[in-house]
């Protein structure tokens, strides 16, 4: 628990500035027969998710961890929800398109994911050390 303590802030805003730059990359791309295509998160669901990470990021260090594990939370569910809708952004491409995830989603779920964990482990180390 001595290196959350130590590093953890650190290792968690380092996961948040993943998810931010996953934000602004390809998040979902579509092959169809005669054009392929892509579209970044900050074009969709993703402007919420980049608001509410710097927000993260900015009570990440003034240590207010539950609210940043609050906020990454809805980040979280806002992420699986697009995850899980990704078809929406390329109904113009017909059904022989094939939709795919791009660098930017794996960017974000690992920056998330990432962040999910430091925060709840610099939480618990923080509720052991008092």
């Amino acid at each position: 628990m001595e290196f959350i303590k130590k590093y953890g802030k650190w290792i968690g805003l380092g996961a948040i500035l993943l998810t931010i730059i996953g934000c602004l990359l390809p998040f979902a791309q579509v092959t169809g027969v005669v054009q392929n295509d892509s579209i970044s998160y900050v074009e969709g669901d993703g402007i919420f998710v980049l608001i509410l990470m710097v927000i993260s990021a900015i009570l990440l260090l003034l240590k207010k961890n539950i609210a940043s594990l609050v906020f990454t939370i809805i980040s979280f569910i806002i992420l699986i929800v697009d995850a899980v809708n990704v078809s929406k952004y390329f109904v113009s491409f017909g059904s022989l398109a094939k939709i795919g995830y791009g660098v930017g989603f794996y960017f974000v779920l690992f920056g998330l994911i990432i962040t999910l964990v430091m925060t709840i482990l610099i939480f618990i180390s923080n509720k052991i050390s008092k």
